[in-house]
């Protein structure tokens, strides 16, 4: 495998670099920042320079094996769309003016609540938990989870990744836009995160650019995460065997696209809806008025 990341990444940079707003944004947003000076080693960043920059060759760390493809071949796992929604969905409620909140993993504190439903937060939690230590929050690998996603789907600006971030210690406030809700609702919420109306309707667009809606049956139970399976291969080569072929129990097939190029991210969600193609579950379709 490879790829490039395309991406810049710095150490306490308190300017957020206006890219592309939406993985710019919540790739920069949180209590991140570390002094600039000289490198001293080790230093306690190593473990998620590491994370973010060995991705093949000797002791890579292949975070980004599951997004690499961004399901371009039809069978690669894909994870690229999950990370950029709980990534948003986990900044979203952020308070600037209280100055709290932001991309802080309080998200997973957050999952029996109705706008986390869903065994893709679950799965992104598994995705990221081999990762995950006293040297790496998990607000960190959130953020570098957007930085992955972006450039495997062939996003072409480049993102500032910046680290440091606390891990929340309880659940914040609630309050992810949902898309039932009136226009005015969902404008004071971006707002009230430090957005103007500009960087709501990019974020939204921007944000289901790639992959789909998963129809009912989607919203299974939390995944439990067996640590000492992680690594074993035979143990997963017989549950491999153990499954059966064809649907899987709970498992949604029917997927409905949010543009024609689910694997890209790009602007077409934006296009074909101005030019009045748009076939996304989100504007037409039996699915439009049901939670996301």
């Amino acid at each position: 495998m490879s790829w490039n990341f395309n991406v810049i990444h710095s150490r306490g940079s308190s300017a957020l670099t206006k890219t592309f707003v939406l993985v710019a944004v919540i790739a920069n947003l949180g209590p991140a920042g570390t002094a600039f000076g000289s490198y001293v080693w080790p230093s306690s960043y190593d473990e998620i320079e590491d994370i973010y920059s060995l991705q093949q060759g000797y002791e890579a760390r292949l975070l980004g094996d599951k997004a690499a493809s961004c399901g371009v071949d039809g069978g690669a796992e894909n994870q690229a769309p999950d990370w950029l929604r709980i990534a948003f969905h986990d900044m979203i409620t952020h308070d600037a003016a209280a100055g709290i909140g932001g991309l802080d993993a309080s998200v997973w504190l957050k999952l029996d609540r109705e706008e986390n439903f869903g065994r893709n937060f679950n799965e992104t939690f598994v995705d990221f938990r081999p990762y995950y230590s006293p040297k790496t929050s998990a607000a960190d690998l959130l953020a570098l989870g957007v930085v992955v996603a972006h450039s495997a789907c062939g996003g072409t600006t480049k993102i500032p990744y910046r680290f440091g971030r606390i891990d929340a210690q309880s659940a914040g406030a609630a309050g992810v836009p949902q898309k039932r809700d009136p226009v005015t609702k969902m404008a004071d919420r971006f707002a009230a995160a430090g957005f103007n109306q500009a960087d709501m309707i990019a974020l939204t667009a921007c944000g289901h650019s790639l992959g789909g809606q998963h129809g009912p049956g989607h919203n299974d139970g939390p995944i439990e995460y067996d640590e000492e399976a992680e690594h074993d291969e035979t143990a997963e080569e017989e549950e491999e065997d153990e499954e059966p072929h064809g649907e899987e129990e709970g498992h949604d097939e029917e997927l409905e696209n949010f543009d024609t190029t689910p694997n890209g991210f790009d602007n077409l969600l934006a296009i074909e809806y101005l030019d009045g193609t748009s076939k996304s579950p989100l504007i037409v379709g039996k699915k439009r008025h049901k939670q996301p």
